[in-house]
């Protein structure tokens, strides 16, 4: 590879005939994977770009109806909405919106591509406080404000990019002034910026309060009266003038205040439309609570429209360091009529810090000891911390908010209008122990599940027809009989002096798993259990699939060989910027895992498990992974249409068949014990209990922690007794909810954990700020000075001040790509070589084989056919070929490219390829004839090289035209395995492999324009490796001497490549032949009666969801068995997230 000129002239051009012959190749075996359609084109691939929905029909004139006047000052503030429905026009994708009133501002209007960028910036900063009262704020000038800027938003440890900002932005700012700097009374600014309090320069619109909470204490001494216990440190801000300050601000600007039904028009001649389910404020919980508040009586003399503000919640303890037991419980608040893709950004500052919560102190056992003479047990201290959570709540819901919700807030919102709003709770997201806390029930009780009252002993039968009736038939009410059940058990404790656990309160509450302590939610919700949505993040990724893979791993240590190893030993490609990323050496081990690394690992382990357990187990492990994947995948899709819920539904069936039936087989068979991690965790328990007890038991236990866990296989120790997988958890039964509560509230990724464990990163970075000593009024400090900063900031921005921005070490060429492109590729000739000269180094080489005339045989097809015009490659002799020159007989070198396509969710995506990395395969569109078999609807290929020639075609007039700059991939073909049963109803992925070099079209060259995307392919380690299907090639194997037999197509790398097998379920923009491969619903009466959907899949445009977010799972988490690990602290789950988690990396 040369990059100075000494190719410049051309050399005479190499006839192929002329080169050396290659070596005999090895004819590989029958069931070869071969390409079908070899040596056509692929089909024609249309980039449809996203776009908004269409606007609103100009309003129809209505006569106005006449009104006497004695009944003016009695009619409702909002006229009863039309019963004729409002539908927008279908967009390009059949999306409409359907209202049953004409808002008064589209808050929809005039979206840009732009703003469907799955990872751009934001279109706009906004600003939650009003505009601060000087132009700087507390700073006397513009370079101290610059310099306090940079300190406050930098964060503690400093970076290559904070040094870079630092130079830019603030000593390189032509108004950078080192003389401002010498008399600044920087604590006396960081006091204003922190202060709660009015000040001269800020309203106390978000100032954060200071309080305590009081609990009544049963004491456990009988006549004893109960006794008030304070609980001081709690720190909050007043939620009434939290919502009133943001919907009052412009970053309420794009909220949406009317409900409209979004609705899919299939482009399938016959087919229904169906409902699109993902906003909050598309959803039907929604539009009931809009109708509900239109339906109030009229406040006094106000005929301002009324709409409701979707209030969500988040709350969950974390950990603020990996090495002390500082902790925090923050509480947070989002509007769920703002949409999710913008809320979602940390960018957007969206996530509004509520509350921090105290927790039980340490003294309350010597308050109790004190008062009664005895020791709180552990029911009491239980109780009182329920007590306490909704102690806090009611301080929250305080009189002022109770006004609110019954007459509703004025405001001047964002977008020009004055409204009545009135706050409605649609979802509270926490982890299994904080949601029982919330809807007080007994944690993991006789009857588990916060939403339902189906019994323990019932929650393994998932999916059964019988479970999916309990649900509904037996779903928790707050009713009057609930509450009087609670109010006479509080009786029996507080007024009678029983113990919160006595035989009475048993009687009374226990079958139902209910706890004598009052709900503070109960006066604002219709039933509060609706709030308690299912948990993505705790409940599938972290317990679930944990469960399933801690389970499988048992198997493995189970057998004799040293399966273990071999689990360990395969490395599976990255992909995406960090969908897959690089998985540790141990993965068997699970040391340290973060809850996205067990996600990573469920989209990755088909190919690593197969063939580790002896058959049938082999097969059914298959199958069940398979069902794991394709549900994990169904169940974070950011759009859901009512095909795609029938889909997910299914699948819930046949998964949790599919999980009875493996549990069961397996017990049968294999003594499975706990892991070496388990052992020694159970040590470690053991150990601190031995350490409260005597300084002797400790001695011991210490002792027996030394001895490594692995070696402990004694059948009398408690260590080696039989660890079977326990079907009877919350978190299984949790996964039969999800189709029920998308279609009422969303899409998960709405309310999911993530984002409450994204945002727990601010308070973490804060803390170093902090003097480590009574820190939770310093974060409070610290949240309000950073969002003051903020607000100067955005407003700073909009008089034109020019502040500077966030650096980002980037490929310019690349990451700065226009969105409305299909494919962006640096426009660098540096780097070229000569390609006769590279025929010649190649000539042994079966990549180069024919190079020159089957490059310009593509190239004059692109020339010739324009777009495909013919569905046949068309033929080419020498004399065409002799019209086609390169310039300075230079072919230039790429070493990346972009891949931009229209996701799923009709938003924008991308995928980098480089053939130097994993990163390195693509997908384009299939061309099959009919009869060959069962239809595929992509082809697949190995990028080699990314190129582009200068070209010049003759026309034989003499005139030389100017050369033609085109690109093009040298690619290696994948071809199917026609043997090999695959898809959604054999429940295994598709396996290629690399057509051998025997076929004249084992390599060729692709038009950049023709790739659908990227695509993850797993080598199929089972399969083992081969050298027969090339026996020679530096530029398609390196320095490598053979390769992997097989591959599979890893459909489960993220959302958007689901729905692209999918199908004719999601408004894509284009759909093809039809790929009727679905799941069969089976006829026993333990699955759902489910309609068989036979679902074409080529899908065209679609969404790359790169999950991108690691979790923080070392918080408080719900432990479902006393034998299980508390799960490691996961600080590096969010670590590399900046913008906007676009997807699935996180399917």
């Amino acid at each position: 590879m040369d990059t100075a000129d000494e190719y410049d002239a051309p050399e005479p051009p190499v006839p192929q005939e002329s080169l050396p012959e290659f070596p005999p190749a090895v004819v590989p075996p029958s069931g070869h994977p071969v390409r079908s359609n070899r040596g056509k084109l692929p089909a024609r691939f249309r980039d449809i770009l996203p776009e908004g929905p269409a606007p609103l029909p100009p309003p129809s004139p209505t006569p106005e109806p006449e009104v006497e006047a004695s009944s003016r000052g009695h009619e409702p503030s909002t006229p009863p909405p039309s019963p004729k429905l409002i539908r927008t026009k279908p967009n390009s994708f059949g999306l409409l919106r359907e209202f049953v009133e004409t808002p008064i501002v589209d808050s929809e209007d005039g979206v840009e591509l732009e703003d469907l960028v799955a990872d751009g910036p934001p279109s706009h900063e906004t600003s939650t406080e009003p505009q601060p009262l000087s132009l700087y704020g507390p700073y006397p000038n513009k370079t101290s404000y610059m310099v306090g800027n940079w300190y406050w938003t930098s964060g503690v440890q400093k970076s290559k990019a904070d040094l870079q900002r630092l130079v830019k932005d603030v000593i390189g700012h032509p108004d950078f002034m080192p003389a401002d700097l010498l008399q600044v009374n920087w604590d006396k600014i960081d006091r204003e910026l922190g202060s709660s309090d009015a000040t001269l320069f800020f309203r106390d619109h978000l100032g954060w309060k200071k309080g305590s909470v009081t609990i009544s204490v049963p004491l456990p001494q009988k006549n004893l009266p109960p006794k008030d216990f304070v609980i001081e440190g709690l720190m909050y801000k007043s939620l009434t003038n939290l919502i009133q300050t943001v919907c009052e601000s412009e970053a309420s600007a794009k909220f949406q205040w009317t409900p409209y039904r979004h609705v899919w028009q299939p482009p399938f001649p016959g087919e229904p439309e169906e409902t699109v389910h993902g906003e909050l404020y598309q959803s039907q919980a929604f539009s009931d609570a809009h109708a509900k508040v239109q339906e109030l009586p009229a406040e006094p003399g106000c005929t301002l429209p009324r709409a409701v503000i979707a209030l969500m919640i988040w709350s969950d303890a974390t950990h603020l360091t990996d090495f002390s037991s500082a902790s925090l419980w923050p509480a947070y608040l989002m509007f769920g009529n703002q949409s999710k893709y913008s809320r979602s950004k940390p960018s957007t500052r969206s996530c509004h810090h509520l509350a921090y919560f105290p927790k039980l102190p340490d003294k309350f056992q010597d308050f109790v000891r004190e008062a009664s003479g005895k020791n709180a047990r552990q029911p009491l201290v239980t109780h009182c911390r329920r007590e306490l959570m909704h102690a806090i709540w009611r301080l929250l819901l305080d009189d002022d908010f109770r006004h609110a919700y019954i007459h509703g807030i004025v405001c001047m919102c964002g977008d020009g209008v004055r409204r009545r709003l009135y706050p409605r709770f649609f979802s509270y997201s926490a982890d299994y122990p904080e949601k029982v806390l919330i809807a007080t029930i007994r944690d993991l009780g006789n009857c588990p599940c916060p939403r339902c009252l189906v019994p323990l002993d019932r929650v393994g039968e998932l999916g059964q027809k019988l479970d999916m009736r309990r649900r509904e038939t037996r779903a928790r009410v707050d009713d009057e009989q609930r509450r009087n059940k609670v109010k006479l058990a509080r009786t029996f404790i507080y007024d009678k002096h029983y113990v919160v656990n006595s035989k009475a309160v048993n009687r009374l509450l226990q079958s139902e798993s209910w706890v004598p302590t009052e709900n503070a939610f109960s006066d604002f919700c219709d039933n509060l259990f609706k709030l308690l949505v299912p948990d993505f993040l705790h409940e599938w990724e972290s317990g679930v699939w944990k469960a399933i893979l801690t389970h499988l791993i048992r198997l493995l240590h189970s057998l004799k060989e040293d399966k273990i190893g071999e689990f360990n030993a395969w490395q599976v490609p990255v992909f995406g910027q960090d969908t897959i990323r690089r998985f540790h050496a141990n993965v068997g081990e699970l040391k340290q895992f973060a809850v996205r690394e067990y996600e990573d690992v469920l989209q990755c382990i088909i190919p690593v498990f197969e063939g580790l357990l002896p058959d049938p187990f082999n097969d059914m492990a298959m199958d069940l992974l398979f069902l794991t994947a394709y549900l994990h995948g169904l169940g974070k899709l950011r759009m859901h249409t009512d095909s795609t819920l029938l889909i997910l539904e299914q699948v819930t069936a046949e998964f949790g068949k599919a999980l009875r039936k493996f549990v069961k087989e397996t017990g049968d068979t294999f003594h499975t014990t706990k892991l070496p991690k388990e052992k020694a965790a159970r040590l470690r328990c053991q150990a601190n209990k031995a350490k409260k007890s005597s300084a002797s038991a400790q001695t011991t236990a210490q002792t027996s922690l030394q001895t490594d866990a692995s070696t402990e296989d004694s059948k009398s120790t408690p260590a080696a007794a039989k660890k079977e997988f326990n079907l009877s958890t919350y978190k299984i039964h949790s996964l039969g909810d999800y189709a029920s509560t998308i279609r009422y509230i969303g899409t998960t990724d709405s309310y999911t954990t993530h984002i409450g464990e994204q945002e727990h990163r601010r308070p973490k970075g804060r803390f170093d700020r902090t003097s480590k000593n009574e820190f939770t009024p310093q974060l409070a400090s610290i949240d309000l000075r950073e969002s003051r900063l903020h607000d100067i900031t955005t407003a700073l921005r909009k008089t034109g001040e020019h502040i500077g921005h966030d650096i980002h070490f980037r490929d310019p060429d690349v990451d700065n790509t226009p969105p409305d492109v299909h494919h962006w590729i640096g426009k660098s000739q540096k780097e070229h070589f000569n390609v006769y000269h590279w025929v010649r180094t190649h000539s042994t080489d079966r990549a180069s084989r024919d190079f020159i005339p089957r490059l310009k045989n593509h190239l004059l097809q692109r020339l010739r056919s324009r777009s495909h015009a013919t569905d046949e490659t068309l033929t080419f002799t020498n004399g065409d070929r002799g019209t086609l020159t390169f310039q300075n007989d230079r072919i230039y070198v790429h070493r990346t490219m972009r891949i931009n396509f229209t996701t799923y969710d009709v938003w924008r995506g991308h995928d980098n390829i480089n053939p130097n990395t994993d990163r390195c395969d693509v997908m384009v569109l299939a061309r099959e004839d009919d009869g060959e078999g069962e239809p595929h609807p992509f082809w697949y290929a190995r990028v080699l090289g990314i190129y582009h020639v200068n070209v010049v075609e003759l026309d034989g007039t003499g005139i030389i035209p100017p050369p033609r700059r085109m690109y093009f991939l040298h690619v290696r073909w994948f071809g199917r395995d026609p043997d090999w049963r695959s898809g959604w109803k054999a429940k295994r992925l598709d396996q290629l492999g690399f057509v051998p070099e025997t076929d004249k079209d084992a390599f060729g060259f692709l038009n950049l324009e023709d790739i659908v995307r990227g695509c993850h392919l797993i080598p199929a380690y089972a399969h083992g490796r081969t050298g027969r299907l090339l026996t020679y090639s530096i530029i398609a194997r390196g320095d490598e001497q053979d390769e992997w037999e097989r591959f599979y197509v890893n459909r489960f790398v993220d959302r958007d490549m689901i729905m692209r097998y999918v199908g004719r379920a999601q408004p894509a923009p284009q759909l093809l032949s039809a790929y009727p491969n679905e799941l069969e619903a089976d006829d026993e009466d333990e699955v759902m009666d489910s309609q068989v959907l036979e679902q074409p899949m080529e899908i065209l445009d679609c969404r790359n969801e790169s999950d991108q977010v690691d979790e923080d799972d070392g918080d408080e988490e719900d432990d479902e068995s006393e034998d299980d690990e508390e799960s490691e602290d996961d600080e590096d789950y969010w670590g590399h997230l900046d913008e906007g988690d676009s997807g699935f990396g996180d399917l």
